[in-house]
């Protein structure tokens, strides 16, 4: 990680969105020699700012905490600025220990301040017109203020949770957009949203699953942008079910289901016979608290769900290939329409979503370490092992 801060453990940012500004702490240079004592007349709010620097309203600045710019001037003269270290390319995702600082981070500045409540509208005209309530601190975004994708689409994702979990430590309302208290993100958000824009707020979320279900991103985004039309659909509005998810599927359970088991919403809904005919039925869907629970629900299913007794999709975890990856999801009966592969697939390549594939799918990888005279030479191969203290041994 580059850069750092004493006060909450090594942040930073990566290289490539290396700033400007007076604390900058590239290299190491600083990194962790500092502490901050106070945060000097601060005003009540606070700027999720460029490479997910965050940001405390302020009268000056203090040169402990500067270490970035958010491309407006008028921000960044009242901005105290926390970077964090994220993957180098989109979704620029944060590794859970910088996550969880940040959020400890957060508390901490509104501790500081007096405050008891972080709030996340998500809309800039809504957060730039609003006037902070006593107790109350305001987060906003790069993007707003310059044509880039900072803080990365992982961490907007995550915007309205982070909101949530800093006003919940600070014991005052759990709600992050000065409404009814909701969690995580929410099909809403995505109503009025570009198709570009919706799978960029939502892509980060996929990474992540990925990273816990061994499950392409790819191939889990594009059944969501197909199954609810880029969340737009009746069901993903009025449910956060954004996969089409009845309250009874295969006949069986599975373990890990993020569905309450009694939460649904009915609509009717059209399926393809296998003459290629299509019927209308009335089916319970379930309901989410929000899209996060639906993408678990829907991996769990995916990992879990059997056919007698072997798994319906089993293959599935650990594929890095999108097109076998999605054969198995229609080989395994998920889906009633005969082009369902083609849909999948076409998506997939007309966004690009394998951008969104986690570098490391989840699949154990097994490292064997092999004692040669020359790595040519395997006719002179001693063994081979997964423990490299007894591969040196063995060439001792």
């Amino acid at each position: 990680m580059n850069g750092g801060s004493a006060l909450s453990g090594s942040v930073g940012r990566p290289a490539a969105e290396a700033g400007t500004g007076a604390g900058d702490r590239r290299n190491g240079a600083g990194a962790g020699k500092k502490r901050v004592a106070c945060y000097d007349t601060l005003l009540p709010a606070i700027i999720h700012d460029s490479y997910f620097n965050m940001a405390q309203y302020c009268r000056r600045r203090v040169q402990d905490y500067v270490v970035g710019h958010s491309s407006s001037n008028a921000n960044d003269q009242r901005a105290i600025t926390i970077e964090c270290a994220s993957d180098t390319t989109e979704p620029y995702a944060f590794r859970d220990v910088v996550y969880q600082t940040l959020i400890k981070l957060c508390i901490d500045i509104c501790k500081r301040n007096g405050k008891n409540k972080l709030i996340w509208f998500g809309d800039k005209d809504k957060t730039l017109n609003y006037s902070p309530k006593s107790g109350e601190m305001i987060l906003t975004v790069h993007r707003w203020f310059a044509n880039k994708s900072c803080p990365g689409n992982w961490m907007y994702a995550r915007m309205g949770d982070l909101a949530e979990k800093v006003t919940k430590a600070l014991q005052g309302s759990s709600d992050s957009g000065g409404g009814s208290a909701e969690k995580g993100t929410q099909a809403s958000a995505l109503k009025d949203l570009s198709e570009a824009d919706a799978i960029k707020k939502v892509g980060g979320l996929f990474t992540a699953d990925q990273k816990k279900s061994g499950i392409l991103a790819s191939v889990s985004l594009s059944q969501f942008i197909l199954e609810s039309g880029y969340g737009k659909s009746e069901l993903a509005q009025n449910a956060n079910n954004i996969f089409g998810m009845k309250c009874s599927l295969s006949r069986n359970s599975w373990s890990g289901s993020s569905w309450d088991g009694k939460s649904k919403y009915t609509k009717k809904t059209q399926e393809q016979n296998p003459d290629g005919s299509m019927v209308t039925i009335t089916a319970d869907f379930r309901k989410y608290p929000c899209i996060e629970d639906s993408i678990a629900d829907h991996s769990a299913y995916l990992l879990g769900a059997k056919n007698g007794s072997k798994l319906r999709y089993a293959g599935l975890k650990g594929c890095t290939d999108y097109k076998k990856a999605v054969q198995i999801i229609k080989d395994g009966g998920y889906a009633t329409s005969l082009t369902y592969v083609e849909k999948l697939i076409s998506i997939i390549e007309r966004w690009n979503l394998t951008q969104y594939d986690a570098k490391d799918s989840g699949s154990e990888v097994i490292r064997w370490y092999r004692v040669r005279k020359s790595r040519a030479d395997n006719k002179t191969q001693k063994g081979a092992y997964k423990i490299l203290d007894n591969a040196k041994k063995c060439a001792d």
